[in-house]
């Protein structure tokens, strides 16, 4: 018979509570260091970079990023000690995700170890939990998130179908289109 560690399998990590609230994403990677903020006031406002540059982000990746947190699964309950950490690149994280809530100077520290690319999963250590978790890998690998990954690439990030007219001028000449 499986232990109550084995038997841990698909319960979830993260519960909505944890995420909800949640107001500046700070990841850190082999390729750098990003932040994102949004407004304390409302829930659905939009993400923006505050660092390594003041710029839009790309909010397909923060909404993969949430819907990831949200379905990560575990596949079992590790004793958090040096030979895991060691083990499952714990003590150097492939990648790690601070969550931080303004309001209440709550953060959530998740270091994401080695990748195990035979069944998927990954080792995740989670700052307010206890031992280390066998878990689904995320669906977007932040391991190997760049900049040009996380900013909005769209030069007008705007509805379109909602525009009446565009004025374009260029030095002393101007035209409307309608």
């Amino acid at each position: 018979p499986k232990s109550t560690k084995e038997l841990i399998e698909q319960v979830k990590v993260f519960n909505h509570d944890e995420l909800k609230n949640i107001t500046q994403i700070s990841l850190k990677n082999k390729s750098g260091e990003y932040t994102f903020e949004r407004e304390i006031s409302s829930p659905n406002s939009s993400w923006h970079m505050t660092a390594p540059q003041n710029i839009p982000t790309n909010s397909i990746f923060i909404e993969k990023l949430f819907a990831s947190l949200k379905i990560i699964k575990t596949k079992k309950f590790l004793n958090d000690d040096k030979a895991n950490n060691a083990n499952f690149s714990l003590v150097n994280p492939t990648a790690v995700i601070t969550l931080a809530n303004s309001s209440s100077n709550n953060k959530i520290i998740l270091s994401i170890g080695i990748m195990n690319t035979i069944d998927n999963s990954t080792y995740l250590k989670i700052s307010n939990k206890k031992g280390i978790y066998h878990a689904e890998a995320p669906s977007s690998s932040l391991e190997n998130v760049t900049l040009t990954d996380l900013v909005e690439s769209s030069i007008f990030n705007f509805d379109f179908k909602a525009l009446a007219w565009i004025k374009i001028s260029k030095s002393n000449l101007s035209s409307s289109l309608l």
